[in-house]
């Protein structure tokens, strides 16, 4: 409702901001031409929003797994690791935010996408993200001699 000198009046005018925030006419011309092709994002993948760690050093390490077998020699990737380069089957060299190295199984660290702007394809590969999540969901009785439990 706008203001007029003499009182309200039920004619209504939008504001600059109007245009910004409502879709662009592409956005339904795409919408009609694919027409049931188009869904829910959910529909085909698992959809999650912002883990909240309050700790993404140690929740976010990056495995550095290849360039720590292409970088070092045997003997100092032993010295480093206490395995040799060709026992890293199952196992992943992560880089974590405190700057150490651990060896933790790869079945830990998931993939996982930190932003859309990340995505180069309409098809998404997971063994090319980069980035790693450390998420474990088994009882520390089970995690007994593994990895895992030592960067714990």
């Amino acid at each position: 409702m706008r203001e007029s000198s003499n009182g309200p009046t039920d004619e209504y005018t939008g504001y600059k901001w109007g245009i910004f925030l409502r879709a662009p006419e592409i956005f339904f011309k795409l919408l009609r031409r694919g027409g049931k092709r188009f869904g829910p994002l959910g529909q085909i993948a698992e959809v999650r929003f912002e883990v909240k760690s309050d700790c993404d050093r140690f929740f976010f390490p990056q495995d550095v797994t290849s360039k720590a077998i292409n970088d070092l020699t045997r003997k100092e990737f032993k010295e480093r690791y206490g395995i040799r380069p060709s026992e890293t089957d199952g196992l992943s060299d992560v880089l974590a935010g405190d700057k150490t190295s651990p060896v933790i199984e790869k079945e830990f660290p998931e993939p996982i996408i930190f932003s859309s702007m990340e995505l180069n394809s309409r098809v998404v590969d997971v063994n090319s993200w980069g980035r790693k999540i450390f998420l474990v969901s088994l009882p520390k009785e089970e995690l007994k001699n593994t990895y895992a439990l030592k960067y714990i």
